[in-house]
Order: C-alpha cells, then sequence, then structure tokens
C-alpha cells in the first residue's frame, strides 16, 4: 500500500526535535525552488485530496457514495491501482452483509469488527489446534483497509489541518 506518498503530502518540515525544538528542514528542501510546477504538483495533491474527502465522511456513509469516493481519488492520481482494488474489497463486503446502495455506514466501526471477529476467530482456532490457521493471513489486508479508513476519517474531520502530523 502505497500511503507514504499520500503522507509526505500532509507532513511540515517543522516536527519536534530534539529537546522540544522545531527541526530544521532538510537542506534539499531549502536549496529547492518554491515556486514552479514540481513544487506546486504536491500542494495541488494534497488541495485535490483535502477537496474530494471533504465531500466525504466515511464514519456515515453509502456503499454507492464510497465507491465515487475512491473512483474520484483513483482518476485524481491519488490512489494508486493496487490502493483502489484494496479498498473497493469494503464495497464487496457491503454487498455480501445486504446492505443496500444508498444506506448509510460506518465504514471504520464495520472495519473494527470484522477485524476483531477476525481475531477472535483466530484465536479459538489457536486455542483447538495450537497452529497458526490460514486464516491469520486476512489480518494483514483487513489493517491496511482500517488504517486507509482511519485516514479518511482524518483528513475529512479537519481538512485545513494538512500541516499537522496527525497521519502517520
Amino acid at each position: 500500500m502505497n500511503i507514504s506518498s499520500i503522507l509526505l503530502r500532509y507532513l511540515t518540515p517543522a516536527k519536534p526535535g530534539h529537546q522540544g525544538k522545531a527541526a530544521e528542514p532538510p537542506a534539499t528542501a531549502s536549496a529547492a525552488p518554491t515556486a514552479g510546477p514540481a513544487a506546486a504538483a504536491p500542494a495541488r495533491s494534497a488541495d485535490a485530496m483535502r477537496d474530494i474527502l471533504a465531500q466525504y465522511d466515511v464514519t456515515d456513509i453509502s456503499p454507492r457514495a464510497f465507491s465515487e469516493m475512491l473512483q474520484k481519488l483513483r482518476q485524481a492520481g491519488l490512489l494508486a491501482e493496487k490502493d483502489f482494488q484494496e479498498l473497493s474489497l469494503i464495497r464487496l463486503d457491503l454487498d455480501r452483509e445486504g446492505t443496500g446502495p444508498d444506506e448509510r455506514v460506518n465504514l471504520l466501526d464495520l472495519c473494527r469488527r470484522q477485524l476483531e471477529r477476525l481475531r477472535e476467530e483466530l484465536r479459538d482456532a489457536r486455542e483447538r489446534t495450537a497452529a497458526v490457521p490460514a486464516d491469520a493471513s486476512q489480518e494483514a489486508p483487513l489493517l491496511r483497509r482500517l488504517e486507509w479508513l482511519q485516514k479518511f476519517a482524518a483528513i475529512h474531520g479537519n481538512p485545513a489541518a494538512t500541516g499537522v502530523d496527525a497521519l502517520a
């Protein structure tokens, strides 16, 4: 999952350094021109991400709106194809559960419940067999989806906070 490219756009160069002082920006950042297409691209991407996610609240969203959000992020080049495919599995989960296309759901809660259910099943299976069940490989993708949803919710909840390192 290529979260780092998105997160880098939201980090400020001034992070708390040793002894609580702001860290100096890297030398290459201060030497790079601040105007021009290369410098403006990350700002445009951050603006595009904020604009898209401001329209969608993953804690109160319909499956149809979630699909639209993913499509917009992908078309804007903010979501890699691999990540798009993985996040699209959330829509499949909603369809399997019988959620209507316009029914409002909290995707964070849904994903947390799925993860907890899987972990309980894994614990039970380990206790019965003393071996790691094959389902253990399902935990990592669920965790990645939950991380994406948390990032989407954080940006939606505070779109102006792009200079805050809250998403790392």
